[in-house]
Formats: C-alpha cells, sequence, structure tokens
C-alpha cells in the first residue's frame, strides 16, 4: 500500500510461522501487514517450521512506548499464531482512519476485519455482499470502485 500523503508510515519487521512480515502503521493507526518473503505451497511448510512464534529485536517495553500501535499489533499476532480463538477477546489493532476513507480496497480490508474476524474465510460472492456490491461475484469484480 502506498503512503498516504498525509500519513508517515514506520515498517516493522517480525519473523513470525508464515515467514518475514511486515507491519507499516503512522501514528494514527495500522496501515498494513503483509508477508516480506515469497510464500507459496512449495516452500509453506518448511518457512513455518522455522518460528514457532512470533519474533521481533526491539524490547518489548520501548516497542510498546514508541510505537503503542505496533506493539499492540505484534500482540495481537502473537496471540493469532497460538490459536486465533484467542484473539477474540482482544481489541483488533488500532486502523488509520484514512483506511476507511481512501481507496476501495482499503474499505474492503477494514470491512473483512470488523465483519468476517481473524482466521475465517469467506467466498467472492460473500465478499462483494460485504462490500455493497452483491452481484460482483469474481475478486476482481469484489473490488472494482
Amino acid at each position: 500500500m502506498p503512503n498516504h500523503p498525509s500519513c508517515y508510515l514506520r515498517s516493522f519487521y517480525i519473523n513470525s510461522p508464515i515467514g518475514s512480515m511486515v507491519i507499516k502503521s503512522c501514528t494514527r493507526g495500522l496501515h498494513a501487514i503483509s508477508q516480506s518473503d515469497t510464500i507459496d505451497d512449495s516452500n509453506f511448510a518448511e518457512v513455518k517450521g522455522k518460528c514457532p512464534t512470533v519474533k521481533h529485536d526491539m524490547d518489548p517495553k520501548k516497542l510498546e512506548v514508541s510505537h503503542p500501535i505496533i506493539s499492540d499489533c505484534v500482540h495481537w499476532l502473537s496471540l493469532y499464531f497460538i490459536d486465533p480463538s484467542l484473539v477474540s477477546t482482544l481489541q483488533m489493532p488500532k486502523l488509520c482512519p484514512v483506511l476507511t476513507t481512501d481507496k476501495f480496497q482499503s474499505r474492503v480490508w477494514v470491512m473483512l476485519a470488523q465483519q468476517v474476524g481473524p482466521g475465517k474465510t469467506i467466498s467472492y460472492k460473500e465478499l462483494a455482499e460485504v462490500a455493497n456490491n452483491p452481484d460482483r461475484v469474481s475478486m476482481n469484480e469484489a473490488l472494482e470502485d
């Protein structure tokens, strides 16, 4: 996701059970979480075994003080990788308000996070319905503005 003109994004890299990940946030909230490695079916199991939990090089107390949004996200991801049901009792990491007003794809991401929740999957048809575009049933159609 490109930088939004009104947001100064910071990137924080972590190791996780699914490989290296990058968390991007500004002072107002989370912008993106993505894998920084190329993961596919041929190497997923191998990568998964490398890191049984979320790890990073920063002191957790310093991280909490200097980057509270990233700290919340790291905590949330740590619990998610242990057991996705554990995050159901936590508040989702704070999302930047720009995501709810910016690109359609960002708005869909927010809707999925708020309405579908972690560890669950939905079809493209269901995604189209969540995005109030019930006639668009392919991925490209569901995400069109």
